[in-house]
């Protein structure tokens, strides 16, 4: 089973964002809402910072989305690496809203270790 490796979820909120993630971090996150009678997170949207994760998720406050689950990483090839295995395992195309692949980190010249693109 498919799982994100992420603190959370939390509300989706600007306070929320500030309280959570304290430090200046590449890190992934994984936007969503919660299933009404199951309680669990839905995964929408899977997404990642190379410099600074509170700011890169906070560009996403006014989409619509309820939850957020949040992780540090230790570089931004880390953090792509780790955002092309939740693109791949919560449905690429198919269920997120993601409208593409991941990109990958300028900084480094790295491929999807999923599909190597």
């Amino acid at each position: 089973m498919a799982t994100l490796k992420m603190g959370g979820p939390f509300k989706f909120t600007r306070g929320e964002c500030n309280a959570r993630i304290e430090k200046i971090s590449p890190g992934n996150y994984a936007l969503g809402k919660i299933h009404p009678t199951k309680k669990n997170f839905i995964v929408q949207y899977v997404g990642r910072a190379d410099i600074d994760l509170n700011d890169r998720i906070k560009e996403h406050l006014t989409e619509g989305y309820s939850h957020f689950k949040y992780s540090y990483a230790g570089t931004p090839k880390e953090a792509f690496v780790k955002e092309c295995a939740n693109y791949h395992d919560f449905g690429e195309d198919k269920k997120l809203h993601n409208k593409a692949h991941p990109s990958k980190p300028i900084e480094d010249n790295c491929n999807c270790p999923v599909c190597n693109c």
